[in-house]
C-alpha cells in the first residue's frame, strides 16, 4: 500500500492528472486480469478505492454530505441547480462484493448534473460477508428512510449500474411485497 501511494505521490509531480489516471488504470486492469485476482475480494476493493481515488469527474460546484441511516454509510450527492423534492437513490454496482460511496461519487456527480436532480448513494453490506438479502433489506431501509425525509415515491427514482441495476429492481419487488409501496394505480 505504501509503494502505491508513494507511486501515485511521485508521478502526480510528473505527470498531469490525465496521465495519471490512465497508467492507474492501466495497471489495475493488468493486475486484474490474473485469475487469482478475481477470487481475492479485499484484493480488488483496494484495487476499484485506489483506481477511483485519481477519478477527474467532480465537481466542485456540488455539495457532498456524508451520513448514517442506522448504521449504513451514505452520502448527498447535490448539484448547484436540482429539481425541488426529487431525489435518485442510487444502488453502486460491481458484483455486489465491491464498491462504496467513494467509487460512484464520481459516475452519479454526472447523472446529477445532467438529471438535475439529487442524488443519495449509500453502501449496502457487501457479498459473501453479508449473503442475500442482506443488500435488499439495506435498501429498503434507505428508501423508508427517504419516506420518514418527507420524499414522496412518487419523487423517488431507483436505478444502479450493473449489480445494483439489478438491486434497484429487487428493492422494488421487496417493498411491493411489503406494502411500502402500492403499484397499480
Amino acid at each position: 500500500l505504501k509503494l502505491v501511494f508513494s507511486f501515485c505521490f511521485h508521478f502526480l509531480c510528473l505527470m498531469h492528472v490525465e496521465e495519471l489516471w490512465n497508467t492507474l488504470v492501466k495497471h489495475t486492469v493488468a493486475s486484474v486480469r490474473k485469475t487469482s485476482d478475481f477470487l481475492d475480494i479485499p484484493k480488488a476493493r483496494l484495487g476499484l478505492e485506489l483506481v477511483t481515488f485519481f477519478a477527474p469527474t467532480i465537481q466542485e460546484s456540488f455539495v457532498y454530505k456524508s451520513f448514517s441511516i442506522n448504521g449504513i454509510n451514505s452520502k448527498w450527492v447535490i448539484p448547484p441547480v436540482e429539481a425541488e423534492g426529487k431525489v435518485l437513490m442510487y444502488y453502486h454496482g460491481v458484483g455486489y462484493a465491491t464498491g462504496s460511496n467513494h467509487t460512484h461519487k464520481p459516475l452519479l456527480t454526472q447523472i446529477c448534473k445532467s438529471a438535475g436532480v439529487r442524488g443519495l448513494l449509500f453502501e449496502y453490506r457487501l457479498a459473501p460477508e453479508h449473503p442475500y438479502p442482506a443488500a435488499i433489506e439495506d435498501a429498503v431501509e434507505v428508501y423508508k428512510h427517504l419516506l420518514k425525509e418527507g420524499y414522496s415515491p412518487d419523487s423517488i427514482a431507483l436505478g444502479g449500474d450493473s449489480a445494483g441495476g439489478g438491486l434497484s429492481m429487487a428493492t422494488l419487488y421487496r417493498l411491493r411485497s411489503l406494502g411500502v409501496i402500492v403499484t397499480g394505480k
